[in-house]
Order: C-alpha cells, then structure tokens, then sequence
C-alpha cells in the first residue's frame, strides 16, 4: 500500500527536510554576527553532519533530487556552523 504513496511521501519528506535544513541558517547567521560562538553546542551539529551526507545519498539512490538538494542544504548549513563554531570560539575566550 505505501508503494502507491511513495512519490507523495517522498515529495513531503524534500519539503520538510529542506525547511528543517534551513532552520539551521539563523543560528549561523547569529554566530556571524555576534562573531561569537558561545552559546551553540557543536556536539549537536556533529551529530547532525552525518545524518545529512546519509539522506543526501538516498535521495541520489531514490533518483529523487529535491529530497537530495534538500539534504544539500542541511549539509552546508551544518559545516557553516561548525566551522563558524571553530572559527568564533577562540575569539570567544580571548
């Protein structure tokens, strides 16, 4: 029966996945303008990392390129924070 659903379900799952992606884009955007990372749990984001390379990859298996780009997304915005993170905590301590 889900078999039926599969093109909608896989629709769904892009659009929610991107919008969770870009969720992560204000944090970054704070971090950059306070150039301080003080208050974000990198641990959090580390977690994240891999979970977004493994869904960008099925997204590309399944053919289905908006649940990759969405994936993408989250991808970029993660290495943005982390590295933001890393770049903005020494200053923080200085």
């Amino acid at each position: 029966m889900l078999e039926k659903y599969l093109s909608e379900l896989t629709f769904l799952t892009a659009v929610f996945t991107f919008i969770t992606s870009v969720a992560l884009y204000p944090q970054a955007y704070k971090m950059f303008k306070r150039k301080s990372s003080a208050d974000v749990a990198v641990s959090m984001y580390l977690l994240l990392l891999p979970s977004f390379v493994v869904f960008a990859l099925f997204g590309f298996s399944l053919n289905s390129l908006s649940l990759a780009f969405a994936n993408i997304v989250g991808l970029v915005g993660t290495i943005l924070i982390i590295a933001l993170y890393y770049m903005y905590r020494k200053k923080s301590k200085k």
